[in-house]
């Protein structure tokens, strides 16, 4: 299993290499940006979840490029990738993604993503999408949220933690 995870997880990432400031000939371009310092490796992540299909955390790793720890999950239709990291997911952890679990304990599970029309009034949720399907692009930080505050026709209002209403 994990030479199996290994062979995964290089598919899903690339190398990351800092410029320095220089341009494509290698002459300075950008003065004051440091040296070319060390290569990264970036991880590529899905902001745009599979529809409903049940997922099992594989593992939970650190990026250097992100504040957020990120997970690599498994979906049962056998595609495989990485996801940001609920506070609390653990490896070996069942998640779901889409809008109608199989089952009432599983859409309110940890890392489990769901439309905010499903979700209680009070619930606290991070990586959160504005348009349905054009991927997350609220609360991706480690450490950011949103609290639900209010469901109307179709229209979630969301109370960010600088207090900020949306």
């Amino acid at each position: 299993m994990p030479k199996i995870l290994a062979i995964v997880q290089k598919k899903l990432s690339s190398r990351l290499c800092s410029k320095g400031g220089r341009g494509h000939s290698g002459n300075i371009t950008v003065y004051h940006r440091g040296s070319l310092g060390h290569r990264k490796i970036y991880r590529y992540i899905n902001f745009i979840s599979p529809a409903n299909v049940e997922a099992v955390v594989l593992s939970i790793a650190y990026d250097p490029n992100r504040t957020a720890n990120i997970a690599l999950v498994y979906y049962l239709s056998g595609f495989c990738g990485y996801i940001i990291s609920a506070e609390g997911l653990r490896v070996g952890s069942t998640i779901f993604s889409g809008s109608l679990p199989p089952k009432l304990e599983d859409a309110f599970a940890v890392g489990s993503v769901l439309p905010l029309a499903l979700l209680p009034i009070g619930f606290v949720v991070h990586n959160i999408e504005i348009e349905p399907g054009c991927g997350s692009k609220v609360c991706r930080a480690a450490g950011s949220s949103a609290t639900i505050l209010k469901k109307t026709r179709g229209r979630v209002l969301l109370k960010v933690r600088s207090g900020w209403n949306m």
